[in-house]
């Protein structure tokens, strides 16, 4: 059997497969890093809004309404900021949770999405006129 040698190089170095992480972070330009951004408005934020009002006033962390309702907490969060979209079913666990009906959530939701859309610029349709004929 040959004798082992030693050198300053691992093995690994030689192979083409082998990816050294500081190599690749050494040659990279730096890049920002994304954070979510807040949607100004839209149905995931109005739902947010209309959980958070509801959660708060029957007095619910976001963690207690995720534990009870067999979710993360992180998914309230990213519900709540309007990160996320709900299903049907995850907004019925949630009212049967917060002990309201879906109906409830679902018409604060309404409310918010239309205070959203007061603060948006109306646009002329194409192809209107605004003359009286």
């Amino acid at each position: 059997m040959a004798p082992v040698q030693h050198s300053d190089n691992s093995p690994l170095d030689e192979d083409p497969q082998h990816i050294n992480i500081v190599l690749l972070t050494q040659g990279r330009p730096r890049t920002k890093t994304s954070r979510h951004v807040q949607p100004a408005h839209g149905p995931e934020k109005a739902f947010g809004q209309a959980l958070r009002e509801i959660r708060r006033e029957r007095g619910f962390s976001q963690e207690r309404l995720a534990f009870e309702g067999g979710f993360d907490r992180t998914f309230m969060s990213l519900l709540e900021r309007g990160l996320r979209s709900p299903t049907i079913r995850t907004v019925v666990k949630l009212a049967d949770v917060l002990d309201v009906k879906p109906s409830e959530i679902v018409q604060r939701m309404e409310v918010h999405l239309a205070k959203g859309r007061k603060g948006e610029k109306k646009t002329p349709v194409e192809g209107s006129s605004a003359k009286a004929t």
